[in-house]
């Protein structure tokens, strides 16, 4: 975890996930957990960790998937307005966004 944070923290201009306000416009860094497609819905989850906590990115309405380029184990690094989920979760829907090379190189 103590990798992750400060590979996150060294990304300009970003504000930890765990001080991240809801009701504030933000920009994250972090790296992708895993990622969740649901065609019924044709919506992408990717599942965020910065080392201080953890946001999920969605997109929704796809037709496809492959263009978001979301693969697990890579640096993410996400701007949007957060919202807070069903399940009291922390969430950033239709972020703009860049996928990076993460901690790992990956």
């Amino acid at each position: 975890m103590r990798k992750l944070r400060a590979w996150s923290s060294g990304v300009a201009s970003v504000t930890p996930i765990a001080r991240i306000d809801p009701t504030w416009p933000c920009c994250f860094a972090g790296v992708i957990q895993s990622v969740r497609i649901d065609p019924r819905d044709r919506s992408v989850e990717a599942f965020i960790n910065d080392g201080t906590g953890c946001i999920t990115a969605r997109w929704t309405d796809r037709t496809s998937f492959s263009d978001l380029h979301v693969t697990p184990g890579m640096g993410f690094i996400a701007t949007g307005l957060p919202t807070v989920g069903d399940k009291k979760q922390l969430m950033m829907n239709e972020p703009s966004y860049e996928v990076v090379p993460g901690p790992q190189g990956g």
